[in-house]
């Protein structure tokens, strides 16, 4: 079975939440860059150091959902603040305007793909659209995020694909989201 970003549809809410800190904390510090590079950055930033929270997202529904940052329970809205007033310390500190950039993209979703198609390859079996939703939505779930922006970026996260140890930790999350009750 090929599978390509058509084929399921998975949504990380942690984006949305991210994307309303950011400007929350650039409309209190006005002397920040706010272009879309250092923003795309921050938010990178902040999505990787944050517990992503993907769902799958039903054929022909849209993906986001209303969220406010003063609905999130106290521990989560504070570490979003604290990230996101870190990441703006070191964009500022920091900014890249003159790199090639990519979509911002967590690559471990492409490990995951590859790795699930050799799985289901391998059992002989396919899943339909809100099945395989569910098991990439459920994977990333249980693994850490690496989101990048640049083709450099990308390529050093894509590393994971020789680590032995990361890979089984990939392979049996796939094979927990497969078994798993909801998802047969």
């Amino acid at each position: 079975m090929r599978i390509s970003l058509e084929d399921y549809g998975i949504h990380n809410d942690m984006e949305d939440v991210v994307e309303l800190a950011i400007y929350q904390v650039l409309s209190e510090d006005r002397s920040a860059c706010d272009c879309p590079q250092c923003h795309v950055d921050m938010k990178s930033l902040m999505l990787n150091r944050l517990t992503p929270q993907y769902r799958a997202v039903p054929k022909g529904e849209e993906s986001r959902t209303e969220i406010r940052l003063n609905d999130l329970e106290r521990d989560l809205f504070n570490k979003v603040v604290a990230e996101s007033y870190r990441a703006l310390a070191k964009v500022k500190g920091e900014p890249r305007h003159d790199t090639n950039r990519t979509f911002l993209v967590n690559s471990i979703e492409e490990v995951v793909v590859v790795a699930l198609q050799d799985i289901l390859r391998q059992e002989k079996r396919e899943l339909d659209y809100d099945s395989l939703s569910k098991v990439m939505a459920h994977v990333l779930n249980s693994l850490e995020p690496r989101y990048t922006t640049t083709h450099k970026g990308h390529v050093f996260s894509r590393t994971v694909e020789i680590d032995p140890a990361y890979l089984a930790k990939i392979y049996s999350s796939i094979y927990n989201a497969l078994t798993a009750s909801s998802i047969s």
